[in-house]
Parts: C-alpha cells; sequence; structure tokens
C-alpha cells in the first residue's frame, strides 16, 4: 500500500474522466445511506472550496478497493476521525463540473491540493458557502458508495 508523503507536488486540475472520493460524515445520510445534501455543502470558512480526495491519484494500485483503502489513509492523515456510521461517496469529475454548471451556472474547477499526510487531497473550488443547491446537485451524481471504516 502506498503511504502518504508529507510532501508531494500539486498535479493540478484533475482529468475529467477521473473520480474524487468525499467523506459523508453519518449525520449528513438519508434513512437509505445515501450521502445528502449537507454532506455536500461547504461552510463559510471553506472560502468557495469543498475537501475532497482524488482517487486515480493512486493509479499505481491494482483495483479500486486498494485506492479506497490508500484514501482512507489519507483522510486519517488529515485528521479526519473515521466513523463506522460515515460513508465514502464516488463522484466522477466531469460529471459533477457539469452538472454544477448546468444546474447551478457555476465554473466550478476540481484541483489537486496536496496536504501533510494527505498526498491525494483536493478541491471542488468556485463553490458558494451554505448552499443547499450545491448540495443537491452534488449528492444527485455520487455514482458509488464505499464504507468509511
Amino acid at each position: 500500500m502506498i503511504e502518504s508523503t508529507n510532501v508531494v507536488p500539486s498535479a493540478g486540475r484533475i482529468p475529467s474522466k477521473d473520480h474524487v472520493i468525499r467523506y459523508c460524515g453519518g449525520s449528513h445520510l438519508e434513512k437509505d445511506g445515501k450521502p445528502g445534501p449537507g454532506a455536500f455543502m461547504p461552510r463559510s470558512q471553506d472560502q468557495g472550496c469543498l475537501s475532497v480526495n482524488w482517487l486515480e491519484y493512486y493509479s499505481t494500485l491494482s483495483d479500486d478497493d486498494a485506492k479506497v483503502e490508500s484514501i482512507r489513509q489519507d483522510l486519517d492523515g488529515q485528521g479526519i476521525t473515521r466513523r463506522v456510521s460515515a460513508v465514502l461517496a464516488l463522484l466522477r469529475v466531469g460529471t459533477l463540473e457539469r452538472n454544477l454548471a448546468e444546474s447551478n451556472q457555476l465554473d466550478v474547477q476540481t484541483m489537486h491540493d496536496p496536504q501533510p499526510g494527505s498526498a491525494s487531497h483536493s478541491e471542488i473550488r468556485g463553490l458558494h458557502a451554505d448552499d443547499l443547491e450545491i448540495g443537491v446537485s452534488l449528492a444527485s451524481v455520487v455514482r458509488k458508495r464505499y464504507p468509511a471504516k
């Protein structure tokens, strides 16, 4: 398994064919376990960005399960306490950007933004804080869920 390093150069904009993962706490899940809009709403202190992790950063790993496990390690490195009730939501970059452009008239970019302890850390940039419609748009394009723990 690839370990996160403290210094990772940024790869810039993430390709539209790639995927990002968003940690969704249990309080933001619907009754059926799907992430609700609250899991995708940037807060005012987030300066128009939503924190995600780039799945294909770990492209040398053989399968998605191994990549997701590396993302879990990066979340630990970010200081996130992964809970059993939480999920990791998988979103395709091109789909989320297109959906936000069409439904919310937002020109967003998904950028690789590595942090110490989290080589895959990335951000969706160009969002508005506390905007429920952004949360609804992003929740509607979740492709798959993985256990957070």
